[in-house]
């Protein structure tokens, strides 16, 4: 629920968000995209813009609490550059890779058959690259 005087003590839940996020003034500057003297102008009661609150939501920053006093949400999920990627490989995925891509997250074979087969190597830095299934051809990201 949203209260006239959430204003009121918006400095110090801006403050209290950083700190929750192990930032310093100056990384939350930073995400902020202002100067960290600005940023101590924030956290003393100045108003930042939608610039800079969708500039911390997108760092992390629960916003909604922040402007709201309200933690009655569901959190922001900020997904890492490698789970963005998984998540664009799984969505253009056909039915059945995304079952053998789960079951392998699972620890478990599979459901149904994919037939074919396929190769897995690793070429360090922690990628994982996955061959084709049956003769289908490798779809290249651009």
């Amino acid at each position: 629920m949203f209260f006239v005087n959430s204003y009121e003590h918006f400095g110090e839940r801006l403050r209290e968000e950083r700190k929750r996020l192990g930032w310093s003034q100056a990384t939350a500057a930073s995400a902020a995209g202002v100067s960290r003297e600005m940023w101590s102008k924030y956290e003393s009661g100045a108003e930042p813009g939608a610039r800079v609150l969708a500039a911390i939501a997108g760092a992390g920053a629960d916003v909604h609490y922040i402007l709201t006093e309200s933690k009655e949400h569901s959190p922001q999920v900020t997904l890492t550059a490698e789970e963005a990627l998984l998540l664009e490989y799984f969505r253009d995925a056909s039915k059945d890779v995304r079952r053998a891509a789960l079951g392998a997250l699972l620890g478990a074979s599979a459901p149904g058959h994919i037939g074919g087969t396929h190769s897995q190597h690793n070429s360090g830095d922690g990628a994982i690259q996955i061959g084709s299934f049956g003769n289908a051809p490798v779809k290249r990201r651009r």
